[in-house]
């Protein structure tokens, strides 16, 4: 056994003591953000724990999970671990001299603007915007602000100056300066707006149609990407994104903001598209196909690194839609009323027919020298017919009775040249003609 002397096994023992050390301290190092409330958060992990919250949204493109907090509040509190780092965000209290970027959806969008003291004396603080427009000043913000109406929202309570503006304009972009005053010393907080406009070029689309999706920022630089994503087959496509043949599973869409590496917001997108009515009655679907068809969809990416295992976003939906009667439930409506009119149809064909058989019968006995009559039927009646014996004197012979069953006798009329016979036999009858169905009739013979 090889014994090393003691200096050396003390050097191992320090040496692996030190790795084990630095690990663990890499590993839990911790970064404090403060966080002013209203703002957003967002930084990008390979692998990240973080608290569930409605307002985190979870973007996984490029291999990295882009995690995003809109409106920071005081739930999003709390440790964050990223890769090897532990972020603890914590709610700021006060203002500070500091400038925010805030990237804010032109559509039911809001946007707080944090400016508050916490010391006791009492402040005075006065808000100002300059917009887009090189050639318009600082404008002054009170209620009465002609550009924003009633969009305004002042707290002035308790050194808390904060704004809010609901909802968000196109033309609200632009520089927010919230400007405290006492005595000589002023202190200034900045906001910058970026507003985000998402449209398409129809208001009102029908299966089957072209559309085109466009996403635009009103401050526009080298560093900003913008792209589409399906939020049903998690898709991403180039800005601007054209449709063609469009479906039903092609509604919800989401614009996503990055500037530089960093996601900055995700404006959502919902196109309305109605069925569109079929030229002839359709048949029912095969159950099978109709699974298929219900998620196909016809949108091909225009970038051919772009597959079908595009980038998966997990986030809460922003809101749903009611989308009415159901394309199968209208197609089991058609195929029921098809139904019934071919019923109908058949009825009337049904009566029409049996109608022209009794014209062309009554045509048949016309000519067979049978004159059409009023006709009734006998149904089970008994007939006697004597036959005259032409060689017996006798008024009331014997006769031989014979039967014949499911006959039918038919009675006309007498005419002119009828034999004196005849005329004694249909003196016994009616004079008009009658048919008589399923009869007995018993003809008796002389003997």
């Amino acid at each position: 056994m090889i014994k090393f002397p003691l200096s050396f096994r003390m050097s191992v023992r320090i040496l692996i003591c030190f790795i084990c050390c630095f690990s663990e301290t890499t590993l839990t190092s911790e970064t404090i953000t403060l966080v002013a409330p209203g703002n957003d958060v967002s930084f990008s992990c390979s692998s990240r724990t973080e608290p569930q919250h409605e307002n985190i949204k979870i973007l996984h493109y490029l291999n990295k999970d882009h995690l995003y907090i809109k409106h920071f509040q005081q739930q999003n509190q709390g440790e964050y671990i990223c890769d090897d780092r532990k972020i603890k965000l914590e709610l700021k209290s006060a203002s500070s001299n500091d400038e925010s970027v805030l990237f804010r959806g032109s559509e039911g969008d809001s946007a707080f603007l944090f400016c508050k003291v916490l010391i006791s004396a009492s402040r005075t603080a006065t808000w100002f915007w300059k917009s887009r427009n090189p050639h318009e000043n600082h404008v002054k913000l009170t209620q009465d602000t002609a550009h924003f109406g009633n969009r305004l929202s002042f707290k002035n309570k308790d050194n808390d100056f904060s704004l809010s503006i609901s909802p968000i304009d196109w033309s609200d972009s632009g520089n927010y300066e919230c400007k405290r005053i006492k005595g000589s010393a002023i202190a200034k907080t900045l906001f910058k707006l970026v507003v985000v406009r998402v449209k398409s070029n129809s208001s009102q689309l029908t299966q089957g149609d072209d559309a085109e999706l466009k996403c635009e920022v009103s401050h526009q630089n080298q560093n900003i990407e913008l792209f589409w994503i399906n939020t049903e087959t998690q898709e991403h496509f180039p800005n601007p994104h054209h449709l063609k043949n469009v479906t039903m599973e092609q509604r919800n869409w989401t614009c996503a903001v990055f500037n530089g590496s960093d996601l900055k917001a995700l404006i959502p997108l919902t196109l309305n598209i109605s069925y569109s009515l079929p030229t002839t009655i359709p048949t029912p679907p095969n159950p099978t196909n109709a699974a298929s068809t219900l998620h196909h969809t016809s949108c091909e990416s225009h970038n051919p690194k772009q597959t079908r295992n595009g980038p998966e976003i997990h986030w809460t939906s922003p809101g749903s839609d009611s989308q009415g009667t159901s394309k199968p439930q209208k197609i089991l409506i058609f195929t029921g009323l098809f139904f019934i009119l071919g019923a109908l149809l058949s009825v009337v064909w049904w009566r029409q027919r049996a109608k022209n058989m009794e014209i062309y019968a009554q045509t048949e006995n016309s000519k067979k020298g049978c004159p059409a009559s009023v006709r009734r039927s006998v149904n089970y009646s008994e007939e006697n017919l004597s036959l005259k014996q032409e060689n017996s004197q006798d008024e009331s012979p014997a006769f031989v009775r014979d039967s014949v069953i499911y006959a039918e006798v038919s009675f006309r009329p007498k005419s002119d040249a009828a034999s004196s016979e005849l005329e004694s036999i249909s003196k016994k009858t009616a004079e008009e003609s009658e048919e008589v169905l399923y009869s007995t009739v018993n003809i008796c013979k002389s003997k």
